[in-house]
């Protein structure tokens, strides 16, 4: 407290005592030795009409060193002299307090002040920690406001752009030379962000050794009461990673399509040797036996082949013809009865189920199902499958 009344100073200290530890001076430039000690106060209450310094010349003083966030001041002012609230205020004081004041309200005020002032503190040190952490991520994290500016950059950025973080603050992306199609795509995102959703977004970017492709994330931050404030974005270079999945998917398609050819000589061989007898009974099993692993890794590869050509967005080949779905199902229910002799089957069909498909991908999608209703449902319960 700059205060150069000992009686009021003596009034404050009385109000006060008990909520917070008052430091008291008579005049302006003793506080000032004070703060240039390095100690801050959380709260500074301001005599207006102080000898020699005034209180509206040190308080610009104070706020050419610290922002009202920083360092709070509650101004003293005379009551019924508007003029002096008005150029408190201009000169940047955070509120003030008319004297002679009411205790209730000086307290009143001062715990006020207090209480926003360690919310300040709690959000400055968030902030803090989390320019921190973007400080050390590979990934380029930056902020947006409401008119698409970047208010914040990490510093990865200049490994992607060869472009300090200065470049970007203050600018939006259309500002910055990013070409119309992708302003227009990115503009897009961040509305949809300030509505409440995330999204994500995939470009090309031209890199250092070639172009790029990058994945962002932009997520909305919000304050306490859940308001949108501001679209925080997380964008990473995916292009390594897309390659080897490139290479790993062109990979299990090549792998796959040569054991078919073993695979299918196998069976081949199989088969002849079934259809001439097999020699004995022994003999016959083991052909049999032979047969059944061949077929199924046969589909295992079938399967791979599958799955590389839905990842490769080729999609799933299919052999259409007329039949009747009655016939697929039965097939599918009869061979998961044989596989799970400890589980009921129920199926019930109804109305006309011909039609022209593919056989073998419906009763591998049924096969799917069914399978997991037996795997995942109580053991004593039934397995109903309707068809119609």
């Amino acid at each position: 407290m700059v205060e150069d009344s000992a009686l009021e100073r003596e009034r404050a200290r009385r109000v006060l005592e008990g909520h917070c530890v008052l430091e008291v001076f008579a005049e302006g430039p003793t506080m000032l030795e004070r703060l240039a000690l390095g100690v801050r106060p959380a709260l500074v209450l301001l005599d207006l009409n102080l000898p020699g310094l005034s209180g509206i010349e040190l308080l610009r003083f104070l706020r050419a060193q610290l922002d009202a966030a920083e360092l709070p001041v509650l101004m003293l002012t005379v009551a019924g002299s508007k003029a002096d609230v008005v150029a408190s205020l201009e000169a940047g004081a955070n509120d003030y307090v008319t004297k002679p004041y009411d205790p209730a309200e000086l307290l009143a005020r001062v715990t006020s002040q207090l209480r926003t002032q360690q919310l300040h503190q709690r959000l400055r040190h968030a902030e803090e920690g989390f320019r921190r952490l973007a400080a050390h991520l590979p990934d380029v994290v930056a902020r947006f406001d409401r008119q698409h500016r970047h208010t914040f950059v990490s510093p990865s950025i200049l490994r992607f752009t060869a472009q300090p973080v200065e470049h970007f603050l203050g600018k939006t992306n259309a500002e910055l030379g990013m070409p119309a199609e992708r302003v227009q795509q990115w503009d897009v995102a961040i509305d949809e962000a300030f509505t409440g959703r995330e999204v994500s977004l995939e470009f090309e970017f031209p890199g250092a050794d070639g172009r790029r492709t990058v994945q962002s994330r932009l997520l909305p931050e919000r304050d306490d009461r859940g308001n949108v404030l501001s679209v925080l974005s997380i964008a990473r270079d995916v292009t390594e990673e897309r390659t080897r999945a490139e290479h790993e998917r062109h990979l299990i398609g090549i792998v796959s399509h040569d054991l078919k050819n073993p695979l299918a000589a196998i069976l081949m061989q199989v088969q002849v040797g079934l259809m001439r007898g097999g020699g004995d009974a022994a003999t016959r099993d083991i052909l049999e036996r032979i047969r059944r692993t061949a077929t199924r890794a046969t589909d295992l590869v079938s399967d791979l082949l599958d799955f590389t050509r839905t990842r490769l967005g080729g999609g799933l080949p299919l052999a259409t013809r007329p039949q009747d779905l009655r016939d697929v199902l039965g097939q599918v229910l009869e061979e998961l009865r044989i596989a799970r002799p400890d589980r009921q089957l129920r199926w019930e069909v109804e109305g006309e189920t011909s039609l022209v498909s593919d056989g073998e991908r419906l009763a591998q999608l049924a096969t799917n199902l069914v399978a997991n209703a037996l795997q995942y449902s109580p053991r004593e319960t039934a397995v109903g499958v309707r068809l119609e």
